[in-house]
């Protein structure tokens, strides 16, 4: 079973520089295992989206999306720019999380409606 798009068709070439980062797809099993590193961290993400509402900040993306080295740790975010507080806390929080390690980068693209909120 492929989990994976080896194109990186879905994801966003600007986030790794344009090189192909395979991109791991919602519903599969690979997916289950980013889903509970990211359901660990839900009061983290929860914080973030409170402060936005707190301080009537729009949030204008419908996926989180960031690559994952093979070590398991985050290299890049789609809110690494940090332009907002709710863009540099969700930058912070995937930043924290470990994944589990494997044979090469990966691209996640992680629907908001997945995090708690």
């Amino acid at each position: 079973m492929t989990d994976s798009d080896p194109e990186g068709s879905s994801a966003n070439p600007a986030l790794h520089g344009g090189a192909a980062i395979p991109t791991v797809k919602l519903g599969t099993d690979r997916f289950a295992v980013y889903r509970r590193v990211m359901q660990r961290a839900r009061g983290r993400f929860r914080a973030c989206f409170e402060g936005a509402l707190g301080r009537h900040e729009d949030i204008p993306v419908s996926a989180l999306e960031f690559v994952i080295a093979a070590d398991g740790h985050v290299e890049k975010t789609s809110f690494d720019s940090g332009q907002s507080p709710f863009e540099r806390c969700m930058a912070t929080t995937l930043k924290s999380l470990r994944f589990p390690e494997q044979s090469g980068r990966v691209t996640i693209r992680y629907p908001l409606n997945e995090l708690p909120h």
